[in-house]
């Protein structure tokens, strides 16, 4: 129920880019957004202001879209693990031509988004690890067991989220060995790739409005 509530609120504050003056504009903004997700300042309260102006909006209606454009593009475009089903986000009844218009928008950048958060060095709204810390327990007759600490940035970059700051993750020796085994594996992926592989592309832009076809 509750989650029903905030998805019919966000997709209120959604249908405020109906009042958007082209669709590049709408482009153009959502991009602006995905930059800010990453900002913890943001928005300042010109942008705010800009935003209203441009699309004839209060204040406070400014604030509330651009808030619920900032969690939908870090949801679709941003987040960790498997790629978040967009129809999802929508409330029902939302305005069927902005939905389609904003997913489009979210499918064409949402590559060069997830690249322009990696050259910023990062790509989710995940927290971020600080340090991490260990100790290890001998008990009579017992295998070793590891407490693994894990000290967390919940807040820079993104969004505070509630919970504590370290994380303890109790494993095993056998637990160990696979989770050095799998880190092995990753530090491989992670190394950086040859120089004419990563042709990153630098900035949004509008040329979307060519490509969209109408909705």
């Amino acid at each position: 129920m509750a989650e029903a509530e905030g998805r019919r609120a966000e997709g209120s504050a959604l249908e405020l880019l109906l009042s958007a003056p082209s669709r590049q504009a709408v482009d153009e903004f959502l991009c602006a957004c995905a930059a800010e997700c990453e900002q913890p300042d943001a928005p300042t309260p010109s942008r705010l202001l800009a935003l209203a102006g441009a699309f004839g909006l209060a204040p406070a209606e400014a604030r509330r879209l651009h808030s619920a454009a900032v969690r939908c593009v870090r949801a679709a475009a941003l987040s960790a693990g498997p790629q978040t089903d967009v129809d999802a986000l929508f409330p029902d009844g939302f305005q069927p031509q902005l939905k389609a218009l904003i997913m489009r928008v979210i499918d064409h950048r949402r590559e060069e988004w997830r690249a322009e958060s990696l050259r910023r060095g990062g790509i989710s709204s995940c927290p971020r690890l600080l340090s991490s810390s260990y100790q290890v327990y001998r008990a009579p007759s017992a295998q070793p067991t590891l407490l693994l600490g894990l000290d967390l940035d919940r807040s820079a970059g993104h969004s505070p989220s509630a919970g504590e700051p370290r994380v303890h993750v109790e494993l095993s020796a056998e637990q160990l060995d696979v989770m050095l085994a799998g880190l092995a594996k990753i530090k491989d992926q992670a190394r950086p790739p040859p120089p004419h592989a990563a042709r990153l592309s630098s900035h949004c832009g509008g040329a979307l409005v060519a490509q969209l076809a109408q909705v």
